[in-house]
C-alpha cells in the first residue's frame, strides 16, 4: 500500500471525497442552526454563529453588523457571556459606520482599545456605545462582495484579547460571509466540502505544521478504522475528523502552544479547551455531528483520567480512541517544541506501555500490526 504522505496540495482532494461518497452533503445543512422557514431566518442563522463566538471566545459579547440598502450597516444579531441576545434590526450610530466601512474596505481587522495611547474620535465613540474596554472587528466579506459587514467581539472593564481569541473571531467572519450568501441565494448553497475546506486552509494559515500532522493523521486514522472493519462512512467520518482534530489550536495563545517548557494549572486549564473549541466550529460550521463528537473526545483516556469529560472506556467513542493512539503516534515521531521527534520503535513502545490507561487495548494491537505490516513513512528521528 502507498505510504506516501499527502502534501497540502491534495487537502482539497481529501476532503471533497470525504464529503462527497459518504451521504453528507445531501442530508447536512452548511451551518448550524439549521435555516428556519420563519421570518428574519439570517438573523436566526447570524445568532446562533454569534453565540458560538461567545461560546468558544469567552469574550462578553458578539455582533454581527450586515451592511443593507435602507439604513446602512445594521445589527443582526447579538450573543452575550451571560446566555442573553437580541435579534432586533438596529442602525448603527454614524460614527460607527465610518470604522466598518474602513474595516471591509481594507480587508484588514480593528482593534481598538482603552488602553491605546491615542483613539480617533470614532473610535472612542464606538468604544463608549459598547461599553467595552476593547473591540476586535473583522470584516464579512471584501468590499468588493456582494454581501458585506463586520464581525465584533468585546470585552468589559480591564479586560483584554488574547491573540487565539483574535484568530477565532476573525475565522467565524469569513464563515460568515457564507451564511449571508446562502440567506440571500439559497439555490447557490456551496457543497458541504467548502466549508470543511475553509476551516482546514483556517489551520494552515494560523500554522503549517498543525496542517501536516493532521494530513498524515488522516491516512493513518482512516487505515486503522479500516482495519477495525468500520464501515466506509464511518471511516470517512473519522478521516474528516483526523483533519480538524486541531482546530481548536487556533484559539490558544501562541505563548501557551509554543511554550518550551512544562504549562501551569491555569496555561493547561485554557490548552485543555482546545477539543471544546474545535467540535463547537466544526458543529457550527459543518453540522457534522460525528464529527464534532470524536474531535471533542479524542483526549479521553481510556482509564477515564483524560478531558474534557473524563469519559472512561467504551464510553469513549470508538472514532476518539483511534485518534487518541494515532495522534500519540505522529506527535512522537513527529516532535514538539520541547521534546525532539524520536524512533516509530520508541513511539510503539510507549503506545503499548500505556495500552488499558491512555488507550483502549484492542486499537493498540491493531494499529501496532498495521504499522509492523504497511510501515510509516514518518519523521523517525535520529
Amino acid at each position: 500500500m502507498d505510504t506516501r504522505l499527502p502534501d497540502t496540495g491534495e487537502l482539497r482532494r481529501i476532503v471533497a471525497e470525504s464529503v462527497t461518497t459518504t451521504g453528507f452533503e445531501p442530508t447536512t445543512a452548511s451551518f448550524a442552526p439549521a435555516m428556519p422557514t420563519y421570518e428574519d431566518a439570517l438573523g436566526v442563522a447570524l445568532s446562533g454563529l454569534a453565540a458560538c463566538v461567545v461560546s468558544v471566545t469567552r469574550v462578553a459579547f458578539c455582533k454581527v453588523v450586515v451592511l443593507g440598502s435602507e439604513w446602512g450597516f445594521e445589527t443582526r444579531a447579538v450573543a452575550f457571556a451571560d446566555g442573553g441576545g437580541h435579534l432586533r434590526r438596529l442602525a448603527e450610530p454614524f460614527y460607527a459606520q465610518r470604522l466598518y466601512h474602513q474595516v471591509v474596505s481594507s480587508g484588514q481587522p480593528l482593534l481598538i482599545s482603552r488602553e491605546q495611547d491615542f483613539l480617533s474620535l470614532d473610535e472612542g465613540r464606538t468604544l463608549r456605545y459598547h461599553d467595552a474596554n476593547a473591540l476586535f472587528i473583522a470584516a464579512i466579506g471584501e468590499d468588493s462582495s456582494a454581501e458585506k459587514g463586520v464581525l465584533i467581539i468585546g470585552v468589559k472593564q480591564s479586560a483584554r484579547f488574547h491573540d487565539g481569541q483574535l484568530r477565532l473571531a476573525a475565522l467565524l467572519a469569513r464563515y460568515a460571509q457564507s451564511i449571508l450568501a446562502f440567506a440571500l441565494h439559497p439555490e447557490l448553497r456551496p457543497p458541504l466540502y467548502n466549508d470543511v475546506l475553509m476551516l482546514s486552509k483556517s489551520i494552515e494559515h494560523y500554522d503549517l505544521s498543525i496542517t501536516q500532522h493532521s494530513l498524515t493523521m488522516v491516512q493513518m486514522a482512516e487505515r486503522l478504522a479500516e482495519r477495525l472493519g468500520c464501515l466506509p462512512t464511518e471511516v470517512k467520518t473519522i478521516g474528516l475528523a483526523a483533519l480538524l482534530h486541531d482546530l481548536g489550536k487556533v484559539g490558544i495563545p501562541n505563548e501557551i502552544l509554543q511554550k518550551p517548557e512544562p504549562l501551569s494549572e491555569d496555561e493547561w486549564r485554557l490548552m485543555r479547551r482546545h477539543p471544546e473549541i474545535g467540535a463547537q466550529i466544526v458543529q457550527t460550521v459543518t453540522g457534522l455531528n460525528g464529527v464534532a463528537t470524536i474531535i471533542h473526545c479524542h483526549h479521553e483516556h481510556f482509564d477515564g483520567t483524560g478531558y474534557p469529560h473524563g469519559l472512561k472506556g467504551y464510553q469513549i467513542p470508538l472514532g476518539s480512541r483511534i485518534l487518541a493512539v494515532v495522534d500519540a503516534f505522529e506527535a512522537i515521531t513527529g516532535g514538539r517544541t520541547y521534546r525532539p521527534a524520536r524512533s516509530a520503535e520508541v513511539a510503539l513502545e510507549e503506545i503499548q506501555r500505556c495500552a488499558g490507561t491512555q488507550f483502549d487495548p484492542q486499537i493498540v494491537e491493531a494499529f501496532v500490526a498495521l504499522i509492523h505490516e504497511e510501515g510509516f513513512n514518518a519523521n523517525q528521528g535520529e
